[in-house]
């Protein structure tokens, strides 16, 4: 049966948010109406969010009229479900930027990382899935750092004390994210390329940046002008002890310099590619062993 009243679904907001806004449209609790109205209970936040039952999300769609397909979109298995399949064309991007940084931020009970300024009228504000992403720090709207809160019951509680402002290389970057997962693509200097060649895109950056840190030679140099050039008090060990978080900064700042040229040329012999080179050999790439070596080339003096 039809529901005859509900909430229209925000764009990138989560299942589970969804599902929140439509049971208090009747009073109830999310596990309420799980329970009474789509014969499914038991569930967590992070289920719903990350693969729901098929049984479940039929039964929404029969109740909203919603196609099938746009509910699991609001998944993330339905988002960005390239993360997750075990073909040999997508196994690079399995797991996360690297052993240690996961794609997706673990939201813990109650806590969530989220934009102050998005969750101002909480609790008829949605919350994002794009939130979960370990590499989006900023909110790409409010330009501010997403920031860890505890929701309870209607009310947000905020961690920190004020709100932070994002830097601009961040928000550069973020801003293609956010764009790569909802709308599915994303523009760079060098052409349109699908989310999934973005994610190859952050990784490989991610895999070259780390290399050099183990050695010292010319490699461990050009890695050091991009730790140089990011705004201090967002690389500060001590103040960022957060890895995930350190690294989408670096990674923000290297692309910036990518797109600036900066990085074309650190000294004879040693050449880094630039945005719009980068993304068409990744177009080119057959192999995951490939896209791992491309974002740099080193020549022979």
């Amino acid at each position: 049966m039809r529901w005859p009243r509900h909430p229209n679904v925000i764009p990138g907001e989560s299942l589970s948010s969804w599902l929140r806004r439509i049971a208090s449209v009747y009073g109830l609790k999310i596990r309420d109406l799980l329970r009474l109205s789509l014969e499914c209970q038991g569930l967590q936040r992070n289920q719903l969010d990350m693969r729901p039952p098929e049984e479940l999300i039929a039964a929404i769609s029969l109740r909203t009229g919603l196609k099938q397909e746009s509910i699991r979109k609001t998944t993330l298995t339905g988002m960005l479900p390239f993360l997750f399949e075990y073909s040999d064309g997508e196994r690079f991007l399995r797991g996360g930027l690297s052993e240690g940084i996961p794609w997706f931020r673990k939201n813990e009970k109650e806590q969530v990382t989220a934009c102050r300024l998005c969750l101002e009228d909480y609790p008829e504000a949605a919350l994002l899935l794009p939130w979960r992403l370990t590499i989006i720090l900023s909110c790409p709207i409010h330009g501010l750092m997403l920031e860890p809160a505890k929701i309870v019951s209607n009310s947000v509680t905020w961690l920190r004390k004020s709100a932070e402002a994002a830097p601009t290389v961040v928000r550069s970057l973020d801003s293609r994210s956010w764009t790569a997962v909802t709308e599915g693509q994303v523009l760079l200097p060098g052409g349109e390329i699908d989310t999934s060649v973005w994610f190859c895109f952050l990784k490989t950056m991610h895999h070259e940046m780390r290399k050099p840190m183990r050695d010292f030679g010319k490699r461990g140099e050009w890695q050091q002008l991009v730790w140089d050039y990011c705004p201090q008090i967002f690389c500060q060990r001590k103040t960022q002890t957060d890895p995930a978080r350190r690294w989408a900064i670096l990674i923000a700042t290297a692309f910036d310099m990518m797109e600036k040229g900066d990085l074309r040329q650190i000294e004879p012999g040693a050449y880094v590619l630039t945005a719009s080179a980068r993304h068409s050999q990744v177009l080119e790439a057959k192999r995951p062993s490939r896209i791992e070596s491309e974002l740099k080339q080193w020549t022979s003096r």
